[in-house]
């Protein structure tokens, strides 16, 4: 790819490419830099915006990596990828309500996609998350089941039977 680029500098396909190839080697500053190059070319490039956002959401520039994940969901609208992308860049940026509407429209663009169980998944996080800070007393009901099952187990126990679980 780098060979690419010297013949034909100009190819803003190449420093997506290179961007991306880069990011997989977990070089994010150096995949940053040339991703950048590349948008100086093709400033409108819906695949360098994503890639350049998702290098900087992973570098910890968040504030950038949402303006050019909004500008590339702007420019592709129907790319999953981008707009998970923006959906984590936007919940990482404490932006909650926008974040839960970029994970619905990356969920809905392919509904049986691995992106989409991702989405799903985030949104459900996210939706927990909230309950559980508007509701800070409410009692889990995981931990709930967990705790009477334990205690249907403990019925059918002699209490030196508890007490040897209860030292374990």
């Amino acid at each position: 790819l780098r060979r690419l680029l010297r013949i034909d500098p100009d190819r803003a396909n190449g420093y997506a490419a290179l961007g991306v190839a880069l990011q997989r080697l977990d070089k994010a500053d150096e995949a940053a830099a040339v991703l950048r190059q590349g948008l100086a070319i093709a400033p409108e490039n819906p695949w360098i915006l994503r890639n350049l956002g998702a290098s900087l959401l992973k570098h910890g520039s968040t504030d950038e990596a949402v303006k050019h994940l909004q500008k590339a969901a702007r420019l592709n609208p129907t790319d999953q990828r981008t707009w998970l992308g923006l959906a984590q860049a936007l919940e990482k940026a404490g932006q909650g309500s926008d974040a839960d509407q970029a994970y619905r429209k990356a969920a809905d663009l392919d509904p049986d996609s691995d992106g989409a169980e991702i989405a799903r998944e985030a949104l459900r996080r996210m939706a927990e998350a909230a309950f559980r800070s508007a509701h800070p007393n409410v009692p889990r009901p995981d931990a709930v089941m967990y705790c009477l099952s334990a205690l249907d187990t403990f019925a059918g126990m002699t209490p030196a039977e508890i007490q040897a679980v209860g030292f374990e």
